[in-house]
């Protein structure tokens, strides 16, 4: 009998819990147009909608393009050649394939004024390229490997334009330059 008793005394009866839930629901009811008028009132809507729509357009501007450089060589007064970089947008979706496309194509005209050049053979044409843990694999044509009037450091040259050009990506650590499935070129992390 006595382990009964504290059972009793720890119950709510029926009736309690009915009018608990009762008040509650009124309370709600009775608060829920106060709170409508209050929120339309104080325009909190349009400022969170006009927060959300700005946020979404910067968004979307980062997700359509992606800033990249073009790297042409600039010879030097003392002989040498640099690796000039030329910042260009690149469409989201089109990625790495279309960068090297524009490297291909060389220096547009105002880059040719200004002394720039590439050292790319001109009917390279790009096979196909992938990209697996930050480092891109990009496939060219056998022509990639003509030497030209520069020799191998000609060649060396054109394999630096390209991995620089890569590399300015922001999701690209290192360049693997492949020619008939086979390494030619390999460069790391280092920056320029």
């Amino acid at each position: 009998m006595k382990d009964q008793e504290p059972q009793r005394r720890n119950k709510i009866p029926l009736g309690m819990w009915i009018v608990l839930v009762v008040a509650i629901l009124a309370s709600t009811i009775y608060s829920i147009p106060k709170t409508i008028s209050t929120y339309r009132e104080s325009e909190l809507k349009e400022t969170v909608t006009n927060y959300l729509d700005q946020r979404s357009g910067r968004l979307e501007e980062q997700r359509l393009f992606y800033q990249a450089n073009l790297f042409f060589l600039t010879p030097e007064q003392n002989g040498t050649l640099i690796l000039t970089p030329r910042s260009t947008e690149i469409a989201y979706g089109t990625g790495l394939d279309s960068l090297i496309e524009d490297l291909l194509r060389g220096p547009d005209l105002k880059e040719l004024k200004n002394g720039s050049i590439t050292l790319i053979p001109q009917d390279t044409q790009l096979i196909g390229s992938s990209i697996v843990k930050e480092v891109a694999y990009i496939e060219f044509s056998q022509q990639l490997k003509s030497s030209g009037n520069f020799g191998n450091e000609g060649t060396e040259f054109a394999c630096r334009q390209i991995a620089a050009t890569v590399k300015s990506l922001p999701y690209i650590e290192e360049c693997v330059i492949l020619i008939d499935g086979a390494t030619f070129y390999y460069e790391n992390a280092s920056l320029y």
